[in-house]
């Protein structure tokens, strides 16, 4: 797996007082904007699976989505992280069903469905698809979304995720997610979300399918979805940026409003490559099948293409383990049949791939000895055919006299 770092935040030490009954770092409407202060765009609505999406569009250019977390709503988000992604992108917000502006169909929570929501809302907005920036709970639905419906995002960053709220490092992010969930004193909306964040498989198992440019960014002081977690995703998607900001707690766009925008901007203007390009690993899961007079052989494409498409691979055959090996052949597909072959032979072949940097390493050698053909003719067949011929001979012997 490969994994960039970026050492950005180093030299920021922030130090948050949340004031009563707030908890630290959530996506408290308390930490950030007064909606009601500044003058916000008009709220449009979506009609998205069944139910009424509230959204606000900021800014001209390509577009961004934020997604927002648990409890909060797009009024909540900091206006100077807005005011500066909208000065170079076409950003859009808007509310989960059940939250501000939406509303909800009783629909069953869960982050799929939000996922599902954010995928439709896409294209009522008339994008194929768009960068989007996720937090908190919002990440959990962006990695949902990727793995799902991965031809509808440009790029991707997640901010404090987590790949599951069962995992031990988001011990504290579970115990507040399940005081919510049965408190009745809670909003409806903020209760579905829990339930929804609470019954959700996690998204470990897609994390290696994704090849989308993804964006981590966190702050060590995060105690809901402490910073480890974002390096243990960040290591299982290739290619990945994982930035780090020192003293910063939960939804750290909150709290660093400026650091956080600026952080995005750049990996989102970024049109380079943060990995270069190198050649694919080694096909794996090779197989050898006998069909009498060939030998045909089946292999799994690399886990890694070395961020180029797998152009080709080639065939490598040997008469002994240790070689040398010699080129059989080169094919498109992940198979080839050998029909060069010899009676009681044994053949140790090698595949390797092919992207535009070059050939990739070899796979295990794998063999076969092919066998030799029996004569399996029934003896009663044989014992017949020389009976008739014996009579034969016989006859004509007589008809000579």
């Amino acid at each position: 797996m490969m994994m960039a770092v970026l050492a950005l935040g180093s030299l920021f030490s922030i130090v948050c007082t949340p004031m009563t009954g707030s908890v630290l770092g959530m996506d408290d409407p308390v930490s950030n904007v007064d909606a009601s202060a500044v003058s916000l765009p008009e709220v449009q609505y979506a009609e998205v699976n069944g139910a009424s999406l509230g959204y606000r569009e900021y800014g001209a250019g390509e577009p961004l989505l934020l997604i927002c977390g648990f409890g909060a709503t797009m009024d909540n988000w900091n206006s100077t992280f807005i005011d500066l992604l909208a000065s170079h992108y076409h950003v859009y917000t808007f509310d989960h069903r059940g939250m501000g502006f939406s509303t909800d169909n009783n629909a069953t929570p869960s982050i799929q469905q939000f996922a599902d929501d954010v995928h439709v809302l896409m294209d009522v907005l008339g994008h194929e698809s768009m960068n989007t920036y996720g937090t908190s709970m919002g990440s959990s639905i962006s990695q949902q979304l990727v793995i799902s419906y991965p031809e509808c995002v440009r790029k991707m960053v997640l901010s404090s995720a987590t790949y599951s709220v069962r995992i031990p490092e988001a011990a504290m992010l579970l115990g507040i997610l399940e005081s919510i969930v049965d408190d009745p004193s809670q909003p409806m909306g903020m209760r579905n979300e829990a339930r929804a964040n609470l019954d959700w498989n996690g998204s470990w198992d897609g994390l290696s399918s994704i090849d989308k440019p993804i964006m981590l960014i966190v702050g060590t002081d995060d105690v809901l979805t402490p910073d480890p977690i974002s390096v243990q995703i960040a290591g299982q998607i290739n290619g990945s940026w994982l930035v780090r900001f020192e003293g910063v707690p939960h939804s750290g766009q909150t709290f660093v409003p400026v650091q956080y925008a600026e952080s995005i901007i750049n990996f989102l203007d970024m049109n380079e490559s943060p990995y270069d390009e190198v050649a694919p690993d080694a096909p794996t899961d090779l197989g050898l099948q006998e069909g009498g007079d060939d030998i045909t052989i089946s292999w799994t494409p690399p886990s890694y293409d070395g961020q180029s498409p797998i152009t080709g691979y080639k065939i490598y055959r040997s008469d002994s383990a240790a070689g040398p090996y010699e080129l059989l052949t080169a094919v498109n597909g992940t198979s080839y049949v050998d029909d060069d072959i010899e009676e009681g032979c044994a053949y140790w072949y090698k595949v390797s791939a092919v992207n535009s940097v070059g050939e990739g390493a070899f796979s295990d050698a794998i063999d076969i000895t092919v066998d030799v053909a029996d004569d399996d003719t029934p003896f009663y067949l044989v014992s017949a055919a020389l009976v008739i011929a014996l009579i034969a001979i016989i006859v004509l012997l007589v008809i000579r006299r």
